[in-house]
């Protein structure tokens, strides 16, 4: 038997047919008989703890932030899951953000010539490369990324007019 379970303060008491008739957590000296659901909780939770003082023994240092990097998860350690208030507000407010945002790219791309609403759709909607787009245009890459530029700069003062 390993070490944690003999001084473990909660055990399981059962008949001589090997059937669990109790379930026993010692609480200041005193055994104190629960139901199954507490004393699964109870073991659970003992777990937990085992595991959080395994970490800290390895010299590894218990952090939310190294957490996310380990991708261990929330409720390893008693975090709540739920995302915060602020989280979701700010969630919400980028939705409505984006949505204003989608309301106004086609009367922008509109306003672009055909030839520079082309390039612009081929390269964010059609998810083609520059190199793609330089050979259907029968330029230089460069000059791609630099017509690129400029008509993102032309969108972006469309986008200033039309706010």
């Amino acid at each position: 038997m390993s070490n944690w379970k003999a001084n473990r303060n909660y055990r399981k008491v059962k008949d001589e047919h090997g059937n669990v008739i109790s379930f026993i957590i010692e609480v200041e000296g005193q055994e104190v008989k629960v139901d199954e659901e507490v004393y699964r909780c109870y073991a659970k939770e003992d777990r937990r703890e085992r595991y959080i003082m395994q970490d800290q023994k390895k010299g590894r240092i218990l952090s939310l932030g190294q957490m996310a990097q380990d991708e261990v998860r929330d409720d390893y350690v008693g975090i709540p899951s739920v995302p915060s208030c602020l989280d979701i507000l700010v969630e919400r407010e980028d939705e409505i953000d984006w949505e204003t945002k989608k309301q106004k790219i086609l009367p922008a791309l509109l306003e672009l010539s055909d030839r520079d609403r082309e390039l612009i759709v081929m390269l964010f909607y059609d998810g083609v490369s520059t190199r793609q787009a330089a050979a259907r245009f029968s330029v230089s890459q460069k000059r791609i990324r630099a017509w690129r530029d400029r008509v993102l700069g032309d969108l972006k003062k469309i986008f200033e007019k039309i706010s």
